[in-house]
């Protein structure tokens, strides 16, 4: 039987977005350094290619740093698209699992709720853990070159 009409009425499925989780950090580096590996992470959750999980926690705290570094307005409006285009999520479980800088803790809640695969941060205490759950804890480099690969 052929099937090759179904394919003009059915759409394709799209394929699963990978879902991560932003550390605060990685938005800094993407303001100092707009070519950086951080800034095309941040252009590719505008562009939906991945999803950006966050909670509102983590969005005041990135809203609060940038606020104080003084952030040009662009950037800031780059910044509210990557949260337009992703995924807010509410904790519904504390976690404790980083005890030197416990509001770190939010991304691993983040992780956890949204069932993301990547938590990205150049936080060395965060980066330590290597994962939590199903999700695994990387820097931007090793993210990108590998991901960046398969899509």
């Amino acid at each position: 039987m052929a099937w090759g009409w179904w394919s003009a009425i059915v759409p394709a499925r799209k394929a699963r977005r990978p879902r991560i989780v932003l550390d605060t950090n990685l938005f800094i580096a993407a303001y100092w350094r707009p070519r950086s590996v951080p800034a095309r992470i941040l252009e590719t959750c505008r562009r939906g290619e991945y999803v950006a999980v966050w909670s509102e926690e983590l969005r005041r705290e990135v809203e609060n740093i940038l606020t104080r570094i003084r952030v040009r307005r662009a950037f800031c409006d780059k910044v509210a698209a990557v949260f337009a285009a992703g995924r807010q999520v509410t904790p519904r479980r504390r976690v404790r699992a980083l005890t030197a800088d416990p509001s770190d803790n939010m991304l691993l809640e983040c992780a956890q709720t949204g069932r993301a695969g990547f938590v990205i941060t150049s936080d060395r205490a965060v980066l330590a853990l290597a994962t939590y759950g199903q999700t695994a804890i990387v820097m931007p480099s090793v993210f990108w070159t590998q991901h960046r690969k398969q899509r």
